[in-house]
């Protein structure tokens, strides 16, 4: 027998938080993909290892950076 719990995660914007948490972070998040997004979960981990390997940072993606939640 065999029991395992699956949670949905979503944000309130509906995009998943992918990057950095802050400027100063050693904490990468990658996560949020219930859904819709989980066709696009291959893509982000893609982008994912590059950017928490400090291979490559991809530019354009304002709408997923985990700090488009702070407030000023």
């Amino acid at each position: 027998m065999r029991s395992d719990a699956f949670p949905d995660l979503f944000t309130e914007d509906r995009n998943p938080p992918v990057g950095w948490l802050d400027e100063n972070s050693r904490i990468y998040c990658a996560t949020g993909f219930s859904g819709k997004r989980f066709k696009m979960a291959t893509g982000y981990g893609h982008i994912a290892a590059h950017e928490a390997l400090g291979k490559q940072t991809i530019e354009g993606l304002d709408f997923v950076r985990p700090d488009r939640f702070k407030t000023s």
